[in-house]
C-alpha cells in the first residue's frame, strides 16, 4: 500500500462505521455489524503499514474487543466509539504525514533526475544508470529505465510503456553490468523466468 490514498481509506472506514451505526440504531443489527466489521478490516490493513505505533495497536485491539461484545450482547455502538474515534485520528495524522513525506521524496527525486547526465550505450556497453533496457521472454517484450530514484514509476513515451527501476531492485541489481544478448533469471509470482536483454540504449 502506498499512502497517497491512506487518508481516503481512513475516510472510507469512518463512513462505513457511520452507516453501520445508523443501520444498528434502526434495528438492522446484521447489516450494522457487517459494515462495522468491514470498517475495522480497513483500519487493520492500514495498521500493518504503520506497524510499531503501540497506542494505535492498543486502540484497535480494544475496538475489536468492543465489536466482539456487540455480537454477544444488545449493546449500542457508543461502547466502541471513543476508542475507534481516537484510532481514526491517529491514522489520519499518520497518513497525512506519510503523504507529505512522499511528496518531499518525489520532489527530491525530480531534482535528481533534472541533473542526471544520460550515458550513451552500445551493444558492448555494460548496463549502468540511465540505460533504457529492452527485455524479451518468448513473444513478450518489456522496456525499463534504470534510474537512481522513483522505482516503480510508469511512464509512456511515443506509445511505449517504460517502467523505472533502480539498482537496488531485484531486477535492477541483476541487470547492472550485463550487456545486450545476456540472459537473466527472475522469479516473480511463479517459477523463475529467463529474460534476454534484447537491446540497451
Amino acid at each position: 500500500l502506498y499512502f497517497k490514498d491512506g487518508r481516503a481509506k481512513v475516510e472510507l472506514a469512518r463512513s462505513l462505521k457511520g452507516v453501520g451505526e445508523t443501520a444498528f440504531l434502526l434495528g438492522d443489527r446484521k447489516e450494522g455489524l457487517r459494515l462495522y466489521e468491514e470498517s475495522l478490516s480497513i483500519l487493520n490493513e492500514l495498521l500493518t503499514d504503520f506497524r510499531g505505533n503501540v497506542r494505535l495497536e492498543a486502540l484497535l485491539a480494544i475496538t475489536e474487543g468492543d465489536y466482539a461484545d456487540l455480537h454477544l450482547r444488545e449493546r449500542s455502538f457508543d461502547l466502541a466509539r471513543p476508542h475507534y474515534d481516537e484510532a481514526i485520528e491517529i491514522l489520519e495524522g499518520l497518513a497525512k504525514a506519510d503523504a507529505e513525506n512522499q511528496e518531499v521524496a518525489r520532489q527530491l527525486a525530480l531534482a535528481e533526475y533534472q541533473n542526471l547526465k544520460l550515458q550513451k550505450f552500445t551493444a558492448a556497453t555494460p548496463i549502468a544508470l540511465t540505460a533504457l533496457i529492452e527485455l524479451e521472454t518468448g513473444r513478450d517484450r518489456f522496456l525499463y529505465f534504470l534510474g537512481p530514484k522513483a522505482g516503480g514509476t510508469e511512464i509512456t513515451i511515443q506509445g511505449q510503456e517504460i517502467l523505472v527501476i533502480t539498482p537496488e531492485s531485484p531486477l535492477g541489481s541483476q541487470l547492472l553490468g550485463k550487456k545486450t544478448g545476456d540472459q537473466i533469471k527472475l522469479a516473480t509470482r511463479g517459477p523463475a523466468q529467463t529474460y534476454r536483454i534484447r537491446s540497451v540504449r
